[in-house]
């Protein structure tokens, strides 16, 4: 059974095995618009977006792949292909395209809102990686890659600034803050 998790109260979700109510399901947990997605990380029209979410169609495998890298997420979950969304195969290419979103952000931009989390989250990352679930560490790493997205708009630096807060709740409490997550039924 599929959960979704947000400010501590679990809501069941009907198991949907399309791609798009999956991507949408992501998206929305995120708070993150059609436009945000294909900004940050399709680089397609928002219509491509639109298009697969209505369930007409899925994306080549480029996009697929960044889309589960980004998330976290296996490209089998998402293709509805498998009930089992995060695996440590697919929290550590999450985890790998933060580090690199990171590393470009802060060589551009020379500082991180999220620098003191980050360098603990590298500093203890083995201790992190055997205690913390995969669901939980699969949230730091779309949190992380989040709050180093650019972009001055005002309403984007306000969501930052609360993604900044769930990445804190997270060190905090070890407990996803947005997230999909398999559980026993």
């Amino acid at each position: 059974m599929i959960w979704l998790k947000k400010d501590g109260f679990d809501e069941e979700i009907i198991m949907s095995v399309t791609f798009g109510e999956r991507i949408k399901r992501l998206r929305k947990a995120y708070e993150l618009t059609q436009k945000d997605v294909d900004t940050f990380l399709v680089n397609r029209s928002r219509t491509a977006l639109t298009y697969w979410e209505s369930g007409q169609g899925v994306p080549g495998a480029k996009n697929l792949s960044s889309l589960a890298d980004f998330f976290g997420v296996t490209t089998d979950w998402l293709l509805g292909r498998s009930y089992v969304a995060y695996t440590e195969d697919s929290v550590v290419l999450a985890e790998y395209s933060a580090w690199r979103r990171i590393e470009e952000y802060t060589r551009v931009h020379q500082e991180f809102a999220a620098l003191d989390l980050y360098e603990l989250y590298i500093t203890n990352y083995m201790d992190i990686r055997r205690e913390y679930s995969l669901a939980s560490r699969a949230n730091i790493a779309v949190l992380l890659q989040l709050i180093s997205i650019t972009n001055k708009k005002e309403i984007l630096q306000l969501r930052k600034i609360a993604w900044l807060e769930q990445l804190k709740e997270i060190f905090r409490t070890n407990e996803p803050v947005y997230v999909l997550e398999e559980i026993d039924s």
